[in-house]
Formats: C-alpha cells, sequence, structure tokens
C-alpha cells in the first residue's frame, strides 16, 4: 500500500481555546493553500461547517491531523467510510 496516494482530510469541530493561527499555519505547511483558502477552511469550521481539505500523501495527512488536533481543532484522515 502506498503512503503517496492523495487523502482528505476531515475538519469537523473546535475545542475552547483553539488556537485560530495554528490551525491556518498548519494547513498552508502541509497544503498548497494561500492563507486565504486555509483561513477559510478554519474560519467554516469554526462557525460550525464540516471541512473537507485534500492532501498529497498520508504522510501529510498524518501530521496536518496531529498539528489540528494539538491547535484545539477535531481533525481525522478520511478513510472513505464518511
Amino acid at each position: 500500500m502506498s503512503h503517496n496516494k492523495p487523502t482528505t482530510i476531515v475538519l469537523s469541530n473546535w475545542n475552547c481555546g483553539a488556537n485560530k493561527v495554528s490551525a491556518d499555519k498548519a494547513i498552508r505547511d502541509l497544503v498548497p493553500l494561500g492563507l486565504k483558502q486555509a483561513k477559510a477552511h478554519v474560519d467554516a469550521v469554526l462557525q460550525g461547517s464540516t471541512e473537507r481539505i485534500p492532501v498529497q500523501d498520508k504522510t501529510s495527512a498524518a501530521l496536518l491531523v496531529e498539528k489540528l488536533i494539538d491547535a484545539g481543532f477535531e481533525a481525522k484522515v478520511d478513510d472513505g467510510t464518511t
């Protein structure tokens, strides 16, 4: 099984004290998006939406999930069942 297959992150919720700036930065560091697009994903989640963010590979996806959770957001790698 290849770890280079594109995958998707599901960003679904946030916790009290979530760090929006850290989440924006994590997305920009690991996904080829500009600041405006990264902020749009985070802002949508803060307003109650669930966002799907395409990521280049499973390794980057796992790292992004870890960083988003550390920033106070609920995120998971989409396993194809959602």
